[in-house]
């Protein structure tokens, strides 16, 4: 009886384990490609759709098409074949994708003899189409706004969709160019962009793809961009006011170190900037770490760059480890001293290479903005969505909105037309102090209008650590420790006021003696 007993009890245990595990486990997903360049370009264009994937809680792998094995696509569930030089795919790989059963996607060019095949619909190709101006999606049209000329291989594969179903088109006012197509479990994709409406609508398509659904809430940050030493307070203090009335959380990118002609000015020199930060932080702000003096060499802070060199289209050490460190520290016990707590990082101009990344991803939790996706010049890419625990990021809080200044609110308005596409887009925009709240309100009062909520960094669970400093916030409270506590909280106001405290009971102090000498030189005749 015991013995039966112990049999099942293992049988069960066994069976909850293989659930468990089952329930953990992640698809596997290969991205298969051609070369990693458009001809002419440094943007990394498997690395920008890689990282895409990333939103989707999949496990990623990628392969050249040059070192693909024969058979290596059966081990996953998902198989994407990035097409980019136009040449067509290799037998072994085309004989695979024949035979595969899972799911197929083909973006890009060069699919002219796969899609002619049975299993992919029998579509005839009809030549490059180089005139599409509009593009549809899910009964929305957009602007085709091309950035590639005719010689740069700006054109759709155009095919003739007789079976399966056409998810989105480019029309060139005459006919219908399907963009994306499916035909069973295999989807087709006929030109590749990693930036604009084209992009967007593929991201959301990723979600049919994958299968992976998302709550559709649309959200938005804003963020106050290159807060330093030398900003006008007032007007930072009066965005804070209007911020904090309207019950808006909202973001600082704030630079603890501003440098001009060779000198630096802290913020802990400037007493009314700490006093309004740290009142704007206990009203709905959250500090985002924007480097430590945003700038390399003489740039003028807020301007230069500071983790990429621009000039020379390379990183501004060999050691991004110890230089990233060196700043980031300094950056971080500045901040502390003045009773500010950042909770991301925001690279300036978001320019910073591999080796930068994955330094942030051991210390931050959290980054804010695009990612660079070129090791070679200063290429970004904006996501419409968050990506968690990519390969050098833990979690990307995107900004695709734009720059919000005096002649731009209908681009605005624009881009969240089109990152909207997807079904749960998040993004942001930035705002700088000098230009005039006017239009900060009037891009807040269309998005209220269109029923977008606002995000709160802060209200997540988010780290920094590094060395002996560590940020925490959660559910709205920021806990934060250092071993050297007793020097941040003698900040500079601190010490004047312990200062003048000191100066005050000095001089009462001499002023009671002298009075005193006074009377008794009278007492005694003197």
């Amino acid at each position: 009886m015991l013995k039966k007993i112990i049999i099942s009890l293992l049988a069960i245990i066994c069976f909850m384990i293989g659930r468990a595990c089952a329930e953990d486990k992640r698809d596997r997903v290969l991205i298969i490609y051609d070369t990693r360049y458009k001809f002419g370009y440094d943007n990394d264009e498997v690395l920008a759709f890689k990282l895409a994937l990333g939103h989707f809680d999949v496990d990623v792998y990628e392969v050249s098409e040059k070192c693909y094995q024969e058979g290596y696509l059966e081990h996953f569930d998902c198989v994407f074949v990035l097409g980019l030089d136009e040449e067509e795919l290799s037998s072994r790989v085309l004989e695979d994708l024949m035979r595969y059963k899972g799911t197929t996607v083909l973006i890009g060019t060069g699919f002219k003899e796969v899609l002619l095949r049975e299993q992919f619909g029998k579509n005839i190709f009809l030549g490059k189409n180089y005139n599409a101006v509009d593009v549809y999606y899910r009964d929305l049209g957009f602007s085709f706004n091309r950035k590639f000329g005719v010689s740069d291989n700006n054109f759709v594969d155009f095919y003739d969709v007789k079976n399966g179903q056409v998810i989105s088109y480019f029309t060139d006012g005459k006919k219908q160019i399907p963009y994306i197509f499916k035909y069973n479990n295999r989807w087709i994709v006929t030109r590749y962009d990693s930036e604009g409406t084209t992009f967007y609508i593929l991201c959301d398509v990723l979600h049919d793809v994958l299968k992976k659904e998302h709550r559709q809430e649309k959200r938005v940050f804003v963020r106050i961009e290159d807060v330093h030493a030398k900003v006008d307070v007032k007007k930072l203090r009066s965005i804070g006011d209007y911020l904090k009335a309207e019950g808006i959380p909202y973001m600082i990118a704030l630079i603890p170190a501003y440098k001009e002609n060779g000198r630096i000015y802290r913020i802990s020199d400037n007493r009314e900037l700490v006093e309004t930060l740290r009142y704007m932080q206990q009203n709905g702000a959250s500090i985002v770490l924007h480097g430590y003096t945003h700038q390399i060499r003489d740039e003028k802070t807020g301007e230069g760059y500071e983790f990429w060199d621009i000039k020379n289209n390379r990183a501004p050490s060999d050691d991004m480890d110890k230089y990233m460190e060196d700043r980031v520290y300094k950056a971080l016990l500045e901040c502390l001293k003045c009773g500010l707590y950042p909770l991301a990082f925001e690279a300036p101009h978001y320019a910073i290479n591999r080796d930068g990344y994955e330094f942030l991803k051991r210390h931050f939790s959290t980054y804010v903005g695009h990612i660079q996706t070129s090791e070679h010049s200063f290429c970004t890419t904006s996501y419409p969505f968050r990506i968690n625990d990519i390969e050098f990021i833990n979690r990307l809080i995107p900004e695709n909105l734009g720059y919000v200044y005096s002649d731009n609110i209908n681009e605005i308005l624009k881009n969240i037309d089109r990152t909207s596409v997807v079904r749960d887009y998040f993004g942001g925009l930035y705002f700088h102090t000098f230009v005039n709240i006017d239009y900060l309100k009037k891009i807040i009062g269309e998005l209220r209008n269109r029923g977008y909520s606002f995000y709160d960094l802060k209200q997540e669970e988010n780290y920094i650590k590094l060395k002996d400093v560590c940020i925490k916030s959660r559910d709205g409270k920021i806990d934060w420790d250092y071993h050297k506590r007793i020097d941040i909280k003698l900040s500079f106001y601190d010490i004047q006021r312990s200062a003048l405290f000191i100066f005050i009971l000095l001089l009462t102090g001499m002023v009671v003696i002298l009075i005193h000498s006074i009377y008794l030189r009278r007492e005694r005749g003197w």
